[in-house]
């Protein structure tokens, strides 16, 4: 068996990219974040928020962190 550890590790050493999709009150779905994992610190997943939904605008705006792929 695997600690919760181990297993976190494996699974920020699969997944670099996640994207949250939301309703809105309109109804229609829209992508309202993506997201990096960089790794796991402590037990728990390092998350870098790259881009956030501005409902004023009605777009994906850019947070302004930079992706490791990047840097």
């Amino acid at each position: 068996g695997l600690g919760l550890v181990e297993i976190r590790s494996l699974v920020a050493s699969a997944i670099q990219v996640v994207c949250y999709q939301k309703r809105l009150p309109n109804g229609k779905r829209k992508f309202t974040e993506i997201a990096e994992i960089r790794g796991v610190e402590n037990g728990r997943y390092t998350i870098e928020r790259l881009f956030r939904y501005n409902p004023d605008s009605d777009r994906l705006e850019e947070t302004g962190s930079k992706p490791a792929w990047q840097t």
